[in-house]
């Protein structure tokens, strides 16, 4: 539930975003298109292009998804907006604030761990203090808060 709660809080600022950077930038003629439908070799052409503002927009969330993670989650409320409805915070083994650079190495690790068919997940099933994969390489634990 928390996840989704943070997912619509970043999707409504990656929209925002888009739109105020996209607004006067952006070429509003889709006759390109119909290049690809008429064309013989549309495979070929459609994939030999690059279109560097979605690779731009893509980078642009990822990095505000990072700070996001880091930020909240090393803030003295140790959460982030949906891990604040549910009640749950992230804190040190020894249940303190974590600080930035573990906050933010610990969304890089969940990153990475989840990429490979979601082990970074599916160890919260086994680990007695139900971490991910990524919580025991950063050293920290998602708890209720007291």
């Amino acid at each position: 539930m928390a996840c989704i709660i943070d997912a619509i809080i970043l999707s409504v600022v990656d929209f925002t975003i888009v739109v105020f950077v996209s607004v006067g930038t952006t070429d509003m003629d889709f006759s390109y298109y119909e290049l690809y439908l008429n064309s013989i070799d549309w495979y070929n052409l459609l994939f030999s292009t690059t279109d560097w503002s979605a690779i731009l927009y893509s980078a642009i969330s990822i990095i505000l998804a990072l700070f996001y993670y880091a930020i909240m989650e090393s803030s003295p409320s140790q959460a982030t907006f949906g891990k604040q409805v549910i009640g749950i915070i992230v804190t040190n083994q020894e249940g303190k604030r974590i600080s930035f650079k573990r906050a933010f190495m610990r969304h890089i690790c969940k990153v990475i761990t989840g990429s490979l068919f979601y082990i970074g997940y599916l160890t919260i099933i086994f680990s007695e203090k139900k971490q991910g994969l990524y919580d025991m390489i950063v050293g920290t634990v998602v708890v209720y808060n007291q």
